[in-house]
């Protein structure tokens, strides 16, 4: 066989693969259908999408669109983070809107990197060029500061020698498919029939947000959120990436008393993340006991040892759970319902995995709560 003919079919194979390829990617995203079940919706628990962009920065819809977009994905609240330093136009647009309760932050550029301020006091002097002074503006303003796609290729963070963050970005769906751009070629062919499908193929497990956030867990308090960074697609991404936040009452139809009662919650930690596009979420509780006295996710609490921890997963779909104590897993189980008794000090998190079939992989945790701190008490020994 000549060269000529040789390439020929060579380049022939190359097409009749990569058909084949597409072709069985646009058969399962067709018959792809989200886990559900029949469930009355939890009083207190309000689910949400944190981290997106409006016309006021880089985003292409504006707020009252974005809310009409969130009440079709069933969302309770959005949290919105235009770029800008005070970017004032964006901060005024808050309140109830089209039926959502929509939440302003910024998205702050500082010498380090990127990083989301949230509840602060609107103030006329803008936020200083360094981390550790910005943050400590935010604190003083009565907000808190999470860091933003730490290991983002364009703006990775460098700034872990500052204190002041209370959260830490541990999925980005922005920095995810930007980090396998050429692999995800085959899913945005299929994302205009099926975009869920496509958006659930784009994640991959970012290790190092995860090893990195279970390292600072060591010595103090910080949660992990699940960011949508949406800039367009808004409904999609809402119905792929959510916040479960944990409330003590309804979410009140006042805007001041709505908005404290979600940002309280998120500052301490008393949430979980999910990735909703795959199953729905709702119903996952992790909770510490001492008597009758209840540590809840995200709680500190100086304690004698031992202490019972309980996991409720109550979904009808095959899962598996993990318990993650400083950084590794400690207990592995497809029970549903468990307690573990915790002997040692330190930080205790769940991974719930989906060993359903699905375009998320197995490896990606499906749910992932928020730690609960147990600290030694003065005096006594590990």
């Amino acid at each position: 066989m000549s060269f000529r003919k040789t390439l020929k079919f060579f380049i022939f194979s190359i097409y009749i693969v990569f058909f084949i390829w597409i072709g069985w990617h646009g058969y399962n995203a067709l018959k792809f259908k989200k886990y559900t079940y029949s469930l009355k919706k939890p009083t207190f628990e309000l689910k949400g999408a944190y981290h997106l962009h409006t016309i006021y920065s880089d985003g292409i819809r504006t707020p009252e669109e974005i809310a009409k977009r969130a009440l079709r994905a069933g969302l309770d609240f959005i949290i919105i983070t235009d770029h800008g330093n005070l970017n004032e136009k964006s901060l005024n647009h808050q309140g109830w809107i089209n039926g959502v309760l929509v939440l302003r932050g910024s998205e702050v550029s500082v010498r380090e990197g990127h990083f989301v301020a949230l509840n602060f006091e609107i103030s006329s002097d803008e936020f200083p060029a360094i981390a550790k002074l910005a943050m400590r503006k935010v604190k003083k303003l009565n907000g808190f500061s999470i860091i933003a796609h730490p290991y983002n290729l364009k703006n990775p963070w460098i700034g872990w020698d500052t204190k002041d963050p209370l959260g830490i970005e541990i999925i980005n769906m922005d920095s995810a498919w930007r980090s396998r751009f050429f692999l995800s070629i085959p899913y945005y062919l299929v994302f205009p029939f099926k975009p869920q499908y496509s958006l659930l193929k784009m994640i991959d497990f970012p290790e190092k947000n995860f090893k990195k956030w279970d390292e600072i867990c060591l010595n103090r308090r910080i949660y992990g959120f699940f960011a949508v960074d949406a800039h367009l697609f808004y409904e999609s991404l809402f119905k792929i990436l959510n916040l479960h936040v944990l409330v003590d009452k309804p979410l009140p139809s006042n805007f001041p008393e709505a908005k404290k009662l979600i940002f309280d919650a998120l500052s301490k930690g008393k949430f979980y993340n999910a990735i909703e596009g795959a199953a729905q979420a709702d119903g996952f509780r992790f909770f510490g006991k001492i008597g009758e006295e209840k540590i809840q996710m995200g709680e500190q609490k100086t304690v004698k040892l031992p202490v019972d921890l309980y996991i409720r997963a109550p979904f009808p779909y095959k899962i598996e759970i993990k318990l993650i104590h400083r950084g590794r897993v400690v207990l592995r189980t497809k029970k549903k319902v468990l307690s573990f008794r915790a002997k040692k000090y330190g930080p205790y998190r769940v991974e719930i995995h989906l060993l359903e079939s699905s375009p998320l992989s197995r490896k990606i945790p499906w749910i992932v709560s928020n730690p609960i701190f147990l600290r030694k008490m003065k005096g006594r020994r590990k």
